[in-house]
């Protein structure tokens, strides 16, 4: 899991499980341009697995520089999301597209016209 990568620290007292990996030194950031982000845990999603477990946020060091994609219906990112194939659709579904765009721009090329794709902060779950 990648999330807590760009995260500014992890609340005090609370320890990683050892196969995730917190944030990185403030020294890399300086080097890093774009950062995108692939379905996201949701609060609930990361209840689930540690239900004390922080939530995933990006840092100030990251936020001008990070996109988070989450498929809709995704269960890990979309809120009431129950289609688990959504979480494995990223390569196909244009988001990767629209992640190479985002790193383009930020490394200061033009990005190509990307397929607008829906991402559960524009979606409504109602629908």
């Amino acid at each position: 899991m990648a999330g807590y990568t760009t995260s500014s620290t992890v609340p005090a007292g609370y320890t990683l499980p050892a196969s995730i990996t917190g944030p990185m030194p403030a020294s890399v950031a300086s080097h890093v341009a774009a950062v995108a982000l692939f379905g996201t845990p949701d609060d609930w999603f990361l209840g689930l697995a540690d239900r004390s477990a922080p939530p995933i946020s990006i840092g100030d060091l990251y936020a001008g520089k990070t996109i988070q994609l989450c498929a809709s219906g995704d269960p890990v990112c979309f809120p009431g999301g129950l289609d688990r194939s959504a979480h494995s659709s990223y390569k196909s579904n244009g988001m990767a597209d629209q992640a190479a765009d985002f790193v383009v721009t930020k490394l200061g090329g033009p990005a190509a016209a990307a397929t607008l794709v829906q991402t559960a902060a524009q979606a409504d779950p109602a629908n």
